[in-house]
């Protein structure tokens, strides 16, 4: 068995072996696992999925799926001769058994391409791939931010778009986890800029959207700069959206936590600008500014309460029956009031 990552797995798929005997994508970025069995059909039968005569598709929209069709499919005969593919979609886990027998048999059958969903450790099907000699195993994982930025680049590059480092900046912000939909949104945007075009910030922020990523940031940068009325009127748009107290409070805390980081490494001797920059995830460019200046104006122990005050409350979130969401809405007009008092002070 081979279990792919990280780079490695972009170069197999531009070089797929041809004894490979079946091939496992799986994991909760759906739209990437979509994307490389398109790659892989392809480079394997030199069709695509939707118009190919040596490609068949096994899942559970075809009428009498059972051990018998998936062993026959394993070892038909193309039609055209040549490479074919057993194409098994959403039903491994059914099917484990018929899987393993297949590939851990004596005769070499059809490259089999097993599409899943989120599997664990413990999955039946994921052990067989990871076990088993001449197959393959791929975990499809969400979309980060370097290799959101190396996809843009290439796009763009093979485009011949000119853009800023902003306006790349505020795309990958703008951009969920699924490489599915981003994708479609990066075709979006080259649509619009066209070939030997430009591509300006603005463009971005007309075109894509704001994602739940980017307004969680602004209430947050707005609550922790004393922005009182702004943030009040962000956090009852974001809970009549569907904003969860409990996960909100969990992304307050880890925002004090990241203050408080660069605080302790200001302490140690350490720039503002560098300690910032070694935070992981990096601080948002749109948004560096605000970071230093809460820096600046929120001492270790006001945050340190603030942090005391965000843990009761998740803790009471948990344990009574009290509305959650007027529990966190007083305790954000309380830090933003701390915060503008604190910012007041400054000046």
């Amino acid at each position: 068995m081979v279990k792919l990552s990280g780079s490695k797995i972009e170069h197999w798929l531009a070089n797929p072996d041809s004894n490979c005997w079946g091939i496992l994508l799986y994991g909760p970025n759906q739209g990437l696992v979509s994307v490389r069995v398109r790659v892989l059909l392809k480079a394997y039968t030199g069709e695509s999925a939707s118009n190919a005569l040596s490609i068949t598709c096994i899942d559970d929209n075809r009428c009498r799926v059972n051990s018998l069709a998936i062993r026959d499919e394993a070892y038909a005969q193309s039609l055209l001769g040549g490479a074919s593919v057993l194409w098994i979609r959403e039903i491994a886990e059914k099917f484990t058994d018929e899987i393993q027998d297949i590939i851990e048999g004596t005769i070499k059958p059809n490259t089999l391409i097993v599409e899943a969903g989120d599997l664990s450790p413990r999955s039946k099907v994921r052990r067989v791939f990871e076990q088993s000699n001449n197959v393959v195993s791929i975990g499809c994982y969400d979309d980060e931010t370097h290799i959101l930025r190396k996809i843009i680049k290439e796009r763009l590059d093979k485009l011949n778009i000119s853009t800023s480092k902003n306006a790349i900046e505020t795309l990958i912000a703008r951009l969920g986890k699924d490489r599915l939909s981003n994708l479609s949104e990066i075709e979006k945007i080259c649509l619009f800029a066209g070939e030997n075009g430009t591509l300006s910030e603005e463009s971005v922020m007309l075109l894509i959207g704001e994602g739940h990523g980017i307004f969680k940031d602004e209430l947050i940068f707005a609550i922790f700069s004393g922005k009182r009325s702004i943030a009040d009127n962000m956090l009852s748009s974001g809970i009549d959206s569907g904003l969860s107290p409990l996960q909100f409070v969990r992304q307050l805390q880890s925002h004090i936590e990241r203050l408080l980081a660069v605080r302790a490494a200001m302490d140690r001797g350490e720039l503002p600008n560098h300690a910032v920059g070694k935070l992981r995830p990096p601080v948002f460019f749109k948004f560096k500014n605000d970071f230093l200046q809460q820096v600046k104006v929120w001492p270790v122990n006001s945050l340190q309460k603030c942090m005391r005050a965000l843990t009761e409350l998740e803790v009471e979130c948990k344990s009574t029956g009290m509305p959650n969401v007027a529990l966190c809405q007083r305790l954000c007009l309380s830090i933003s009031g701390l915060a503008h008092k604190l910012t007041q002070q400054q000046l």
